[in-house]
Parts: C-alpha cells; structure tokens; sequence
C-alpha cells in the first residue's frame, strides 16, 4: 500500500502546484469583485486535476477551458469528482480487477445527487462533496486487502495493436506533425483570445484601486466600478466602454495587442499601413507617432479596426463552426450509415403499421417544420406517430400487424443521392437568405448538408464488417441488434471517417469564408476572416485586408488537409509493411 500511496501522493502534489500557480495569481481579482478569494482555485483545479487522468488529456484541457467560467458548484463537483477518478486511475495500476470507470463514476454521481438533496443547504455541498471524496478513498483503501507491487514492465508490455501501429505511421509524416503542431497553435490562440488581444489591460493600478480589466471583460464585461477623482468627487468607470489608453494608470501590463476586434481606433482610420504612419493620443491629450507598443502592427480598416486583432479572434470563430458543423454531420452520417449498411433492404422488419405511421409522422415532421417553420410541433407530433405505432404493433391487428421489410438502404442511398444533386452552396445561400443570420443556424446549415460523405464511408464498412466472424459471435450470444451495431461493429468502422471528418472541418471552414466574403454567412457584429477579406475588395491598395486573412485561411485548410491525409495513410491496412 504504501507504494500506492507514494503515487498518489506525487500526483497529487502536481495538482496543488498548478492550482497555487494560477490561483495566486487571479486571488487579487476574484476578491476585488466581491467573491470569496478562494474561488479564484477552483477552476484551475479542474483543469489540473483533469490533466493527469489520462495521457490523451489535451482535448480535456481544452474543453474545460472553452467552456469556462462554469457556475461555481459545477466547477466544484468538477474537481472533487476528478481527484476521485484520479485515485481510481491510480489504483487500478495496482489493482486491476477494480471495476471499471462508469460503474464508478455513476455511483458516485448518484450519492452526490441523492446528498445534496437530502441534506439540509446550510451544510453546503462543498462538505457533502468532499466527505464523498475521502470516503471513495478509503474504500480504495481497503478494496484489495494486500499491499499489491506496481509491476511497470506488465504496465507498459503492450502487443501489437493497429491502434499503436496509426498512431506510429502518423507520426513519421512530418508536413502531418507539423500540421497538428500549427493547429495546437491555432486552438491555444483561439481559446486564450480576449487575453492576447484586448483593448483592456490585464493588470492595472488607478487611483489606489487594482483592476483585471481583460479578466472582467470576459467574466463581466458590463461591470461599473466607482472612485474617487483627484477633487474628490465620484468617477464612474464602466469597464467595456471605459478608454483605459487615454487614463492615468498608476501601473498597467497591457494585452500582447492592446486592441479589440472591430473597435474602432479614430486616429488611424482610412486604412493605415503596417509601416506607414500611425498616430497615438496619449493620456495628457498629445498625439504623437505611435509607439511600438500601440501600432497596428498588421494595419487597420477602413474604420481603424486592428486586423491583427481580428485575426486572432476569427480563429476562434473559424475553428468553432468547423468543429461543430462536422460534429452535427458526424453524428447523422455515422449513425444512417451505420443502419444502412447494416441493415440493407432485408434485415430490418417492422409491423406494417408501425413502418406506415413512422412514415406518416416523418412527413408531418418535415411539413410542419419546412413548411410552416414549427419544428417543435412537428418533433412532438413524429414522437407520438412513432410511439402510437409500437404499441399498435403488439396487437394483433390482421395484415397491419405483419413484419414488413423496411429499405432502410434505399432510404439513405437516395437520400444522400438526392443531397448530392443539389448544389450546396446554393441551398446555404437561400437558407441564410431567409432567416436571420446566426452563427447557431450556419452551423446547423453546414451540417446538415454535409453530412453524405461520412455516410457512404460508414455504409462501405459495415457491408464489409456485418459478415466478420466476431459479429456472427455477438448475434449467437443473444445481443440485441443496438448492441451489435454501436458497441461491435462502429468502433470496427470508423477508421475512414476520421479522414473524412478532418476534410470536412477545412470544407466548413472555407464554406464559412466564402459566406462571409459574400456578407450572408455570420452577423456583421461578428469579426471572420470572411468578412475581413470582404473589407480589402472596398480598398484595392490595403492589400494588407487581402493578405493576412487569406494567409490564415490558407494555412488552417492546408493543415486540416494534410492531416487527413496522414490519417488516410496510417489507416490503411494494406500500406503495413
């Protein structure tokens, strides 16, 4: 036990360290705004304590930071419930016959839920969680019963596994690597944004008060402070409008570039050059040349907007519509061409009066939905076609309640047949032109359109892998066909969609340009490399708006393209030498 305990204890200590680093620093913050000081740990906790759960933790890392600030006690359900997971991990180096982590996790999910409502709230659910903590590692403790050797050479003994052997074959393409190297880059940039470009500082002193303006502009950014002037009289400050260039700051540590995306800067309008002349008010009111520090290092538009600024920001744009549309198209590819490849035209049956009202009620979907634009009313109405004819089904209803053969892969072959006919573009375009411009809808528009790809990979491999002998076994063992599908032959098959999906995130992305350059794809408070491309069309000689954010463009889909077809290479069984 004691080796284990050694472990776990070192793991541990990399937590406490990486807490103490970020929560000293954001503790000064967190107490001038009026929150309890110690919260300023909480979130870096999170991502600490994720870090160390498993060796692919950078996706982890990643997620928490994109969607934080989360409520406060979701941050601390987040933290307790990693430490717990963390001595799991640990433990099942030790002890393998533990079980396995979602037994775990939903039981002590369950206890936390079940606690917090029984217990009265003065207790507070920090308490709650973290007796829920210790007593999870005591029975850790005491799960063995002997003091097992942690034997390394067993841990790190693997067989051959295709898996390792990708990964491998990935590895020594070096435009591929590199790609990934420029696109960690990217998604860093993406997520740290308000803090690499902001018109804010990040640390400032006036008038005897400390404030974290970049911090506050994205945690509250329509927050108003007051202090005292020189002749004493109350100054308002409301830090997203307040011109923190033109105040007298006792001490500020401005942003890497001291400008916001689309804000306009009135004293180098009309396109300032990158090494032409820009000008800078200073506090005392002087306009001089513009020191090193407050240039345009990158020029700005026709309103004095900073295109440095507004490239680091797109990124996190481009980056998201990419990501989420192909996860829409992703998820209704796989799981149709899945059924379709699985299923034919044969192995699916049905009561005919079950397949007749699913029909009926996919049509109402779409009717009510298309038509008349009230998808709700058409969901609930196909939910309750579909569940009136399962249980018309179970009756004994003459010819209505014989089986009858659904196509499924006509149905998704036509389908996708049809999508490909049409011009996507095209049907974008008219869609956008209808509706009000969101980046929700163009999201949903990208994917819901792009899609077909993925399903003809997915429908190729299960015809392939529904003969394989281990599918055969898995039907002799009495699994129901969501089982065999989902937990067997998916994860057998998805070695092609991962080429496709990376294809297709550099597709949305140009998709997303191309819109933007046209002045229909996002709002036009939203800043894209698009629409910044738009701009240089107006100025022929800023080719700076032409440029960059071609430049960026270019290089995140050149990026996403040979990393696809690295993937494609590695993934190819008959490439194995």
């Amino acid at each position: 036990m004691g080796a284990f305990l050694s472990h776990l204890i070192v793991e541990l200590l990399k937590i406490a360290a990486g807490v103490a680093l970020f929560g000293v620093a954001l503790r000064p913050h967190f107490a001038k705004t009026g929150k309890p000081a110690w919260q300023a740990f909480v979130p870096f906790l999170n991502l600490s304590a994720w870090a160390g759960l498993t060796k692919n933790s950078g996706v982890m890392v990643l997620l928490l930071l994109w969607a934080f600030p989360l409520p406060l006690w979701w941050m601390i359900m987040l933290s307790f419930l990693a430490l717990a997971v963390l001595t799991l991990d640990t433990y099942k180096l030790y002890h393998p016959q533990l079980p396995g982590y979602w037994l775990y996790v939903l039981a002590w999910a369950g206890l936390a839920g079940l606690l917090n409502y029984l217990v009265p709230e003065g207790i507070g659910n920090l308490a709650i969680n973290a007796a829920l903590v210790l007593v999870s590692m005591a029975f850790l403790l005491v799960w063995g019963g002997g003091n097992y050797a942690f034997d390394r050479e067993a841990y790190e003994a693997t067989e051959f596994s295709f898996q390792q052997y990708a990964v491998k074959q990935f590895k020594k393409n070096i435009p591929a690597m590199a790609s990934v190297y420029v696109l960690g880059f990217l998604i860093l940039l993406a997520v740290f944004a308000p803090y690499v470009a902001n018109q804010a500082p990040l640390y400032a002193e006036y008038r005897g008060e400390t404030y974290f303006p970049a911090y506050t502009s994205v945690f509250q950014p329509t927050r108003v402070d007051t202090t005292l002037n020189e002749s004493g009289k109350a100054e308002r400050l409301q830090f997203d409008i307040a011109n923190w260039k033109q105040m007298k700051l006792d001490k500020v540590v401005w942003a890497p570039v001291p400008f916001s995306p689309g804000k306009s800067d009135r004293y180098n309008r009309d396109y300032a050059s990158p090494s032409g002349e820009q000008r800078y008010k200073r506090p005392d009111g002087e306009i001089v040349e513009a020191p090193f520090k407050f240039r345009h290092h990158l020029g700005t538009d026709q309103v004095g907007a900073d295109v440095l600024a507004g490239l680091i920001h797109g990124t996190r744009i481009s980056l998201t519509i990419g990501l989420i549309s192909m996860g829409i198209a992703t998820l209704i590819g796989v799981i149709l061409g899945a059924l379709s490849g699985y299923y034919g035209d044969t192995r699916l049956r049905t009561p005919r009066i079950n397949y007749y009202l699913i029909l009926l009620g996919l049509f109402l979907f779409l009717f009510y939905g298309g038509m008349l634009g009230r998808w709700g009313v058409g969901f609930i109405v196909f939910v309750a076609f579909t569940l009136i004819g399962g249980a018309l089904g179970r009756l004994r209803i003459g010819w209505l309640s014989e089986e009858a053969r659904v196509p499924m892969d006509t149905f998704v072959s036509r389908g996708i047949e049809i999508l490909n006919s049409l011009p996507r573009l095209l049907i974008i375009i008219t869609i956008t032109a209808i509706f009000d411009r969101s980046m929700g809808l163009l999201m949903a528009i990208i994917g819901l359109t792009s899609w077909t790809g993925i399903a003809r990979f997915t429908r190729a491999e299960f015809l392939r892998t529904r003969s394989l002998e281990f599918i055969d076994a898995a039907r002799s063992l009495g699994y129901n066909e969501g089982r065999v599908i989902f937990r067997h032959a998916l994860p057998n098959s998805l070695a092609p969609v991962f080429v496709s999906i990376a294809f297709g995130i550099a597709s949305a992305i140009l998709i997303e340009s191309g819109l933007s350059f046209l002045g229909i794809g996002v709002p036009d408070d939203i800043v894209t490399w698009g629409q910044m491309l738009s701009k240089g069309r107006q100025e022929f000689e800023a080719s700076w708006l032409v440029y960059w954010p071609g430049f960026a463009i270019f290089v995140t889909v050149t990026a996403y393209n040979l990393i696809g077809e690295a993937l494609r290479d590695a993934l190819d069984p008959k490439l194995k030498q």
